[in-house]
């Protein structure tokens, strides 16, 4: 009786221990990150970085951003544990992380966007392959039926701007042609990029046939005029156009400000691959349903105070859920 014991109790050990790793192993695969194999690289969209607080001693500040996984998805498994600002570039200053969270919206509205591409002669070194073309394909593709899209670019002879279209469209054949016009264009001109904004969000404003509008620039450089800057941006802000601003290779703190500023996003591309992730999910961050992250954070000046008007450049690490522990860096500067 004591043997039969034994080995019932054995094998309901065994059967709970089998229980046990394939309830482990089903968790493990549910929760498995999914990242396209498509050549993209994980990239940023900076949406604000602000000064909360700010004395001799302390700077309070906060950061919102988006996280793009791939040319499909935009990640949304980031923990606080994920997110450092470490003092290694900066000893002098202590960084501590006081608050951390995040949000999305479920439910999708449609809306309108006008794409305006750098067409001018240096993309014919800063994008020889031409990934831009390849990039804002895969915007298409993921674009969706309930939304409009209209393309312009700015450059060319004369230094202009045009459509390639009589006005929005929802049909993605229809754009696809659009983008091989424009690719069959040989890139020339100079970049005036705050003129053919000017003039694309005073368009958005009277022609979008949705509520929710965005103006999209891609650009490796600036030039247009300080009017048509401050123009875009009061455009922006009066009729509710954020402004989202992706940069090929050369960082532009004018860019970014004009982002932060009429409640877009700038987004810095370093490699054309991370022209897939950004184009892919532009579409999820004009309509809010990408995640976005909120962390704030204290700098304390271990050798001293801190001047009354001061401002340094450093870096915010994300550590990304994947096998292959891939890390990004957003760069931030705080001026005060």
């Amino acid at each position: 009786m004591k043997k039969k014991k034994s080995k019932y109790i054995l094998y309901a050990t065994l059967v709970l221990i089998i229980v046990i790793i394939l309830l482990f192993l089903f968790n493990k695969c549910c929760n498995k990150v999914i990242v396209e194999n498509d050549g993209s690289k994980p990239s940023i969209a900076v949406l604000d970085t602000k000064i909360i607080s700010q004395d001799n001693e302390e700077i309070r500040f906060a950061i919102r951003f988006v996280v793009f996984r791939d040319s499909k998805h935009s990640e949304d498994r980031l923990k606080r544990k994920d997110v450092r600002i470490d003092s290694l570039k900066r000893p002098s200053v202590f960084f501590e992380q006081k608050q951390f969270n995040k949000k999305s919206k479920k439910t999708k509205e449609p809306f309108s966007a006008i794409l305006l591409l750098d067409q001018s002669g240096s993309m014919t070194s800063n994008d020889r392959d031409k990934k831009r073309f390849v990039a804002t394909n895969i915007f298409n593709e993921n674009f969706g039926q309930d939304n409009y899209l209209m393309l312009w670019s700015f450059g060319l002879r004369g230094n202009a701007f045009q459509s390639y279209s009589d006005g929005f469209v929802k049909d993605t054949f229809l754009f696809k042609k659009q983008i091989k016009e424009l690719e069959a264009t040989k890139a020339s001109g100079s970049s005036p990029l705050f003129k053919a904004q000017d003039s694309t969000s005073k368009y958005l404003n009277k022609y979008a046939p949705t509520k929710i509008k965005a103006l999209v620039s891609f650009t490796d450089g600036v030039a247009g005029g300080k009017a048509a800057y401050e123009n875009t941006i009061a455009t922006s802000l009066e009729n509710e156009i954020p402004l989202y601003n992706i940069c090929l290779l050369s960082k532009s703190k004018l860019l970014k400000q004009q982002a932060f500023d009429t409640h877009g996003a700038y987004i810095q591309v370093d490699n054309l691959k991370q022209l897939l992730s950004v184009f892919g999910n532009l579409g999820g961050i004009i309509n809010g349903t990408s995640t976005t992250y909120y962390t704030e954070w204290t700098a304390k000046n271990l050798k001293g105070k801190f001047a009354k008007k001061g401002r340094f450049n450093h870096e915010m690490i994300i550590q990304l859920p994947y096998r292959d522990k891939t890390e990004i860096k957003l760069t931030f500067e705080l001026e005060w």
